[in-house]
């Protein structure tokens, strides 16, 4: 739990950084706005699905869910529920608005995302060798799924940070000679 806040603190504190660095100069007008955002609402709808229909079903029928035990997801379920599903419908409507703000959520939500994939991958396997008990598609559908996911973020994030401009240099300082640069 400390881990989670110290992480969910400077995530907060980054972003109020880069908001008062002026990040329109970041994404400039012709950067692609749809495209990351149908990703962002498609992983709202994916983490409504997959976390809230258990949730709801449980609530209408007042049985457990099924996956409820000792290697359960609570904490995943709410983490994604309260902050992730909230962080992707609101980059997801201010990129569309063409909002800077909109771009620099919908890019850490991407590195997130393909970072899960690996991560999935993992804890798979570390279940797998702890004993977990795991039907074929209970391995092979969250694994094929994310890494789906994390090639679509990857190919998203790519077109949305190939219009951003390279650093500029630090007013006081003069820019340093890169190799071949002629003098």
């Amino acid at each position: 739990m400390v881990l989670f806040s110290a992480a969910l603190y400077a995530f907060v504190l980054v972003f109020a950084a880069l908001f008062r660095q002026d990040p329109a100069r970041l994404f400039p007008p012709g950067t692609p706005r749809r495209g990351p955002a149908a990703l962002m609402f498609a992983g709202t709808v994916v983490l409504v699905v997959v976390w809230g229909a258990p949730l709801v079903a449980a609530a209408l029928t007042g049985v457990a869910p099924e996956g409820l035990g000792p290697y359960s997801t609570e904490f995943t379920e709410a983490l994604d529920l309260a902050v992730i599903t909230p962080a992707t419908v609101w980059a997801g409507v201010l990129t569309l608005r063409r909002d800077p703000q909109g771009y620099l959520i919908a890019v850490s939500l991407l590195v997130q995302e393909i970072l899960l994939a690996p991560l999935i991958i993992a804890q798979t396997v570390l279940q797998l060798r702890a004993g977990v008990t795991l039907t074929l598609p209970e391995i092979l559908g969250p694994m094929i799924g994310f890494v789906a996911l994390a090639v679509a973020a990857i190919a998203v994030l790519v077109m949305v940070l190939r219009p951003v401009p390279a650093a500029a240099p630090r007013a006081g300082r003069a820019p340093r000679a890169r190799a071949g640069d002629a003098p």
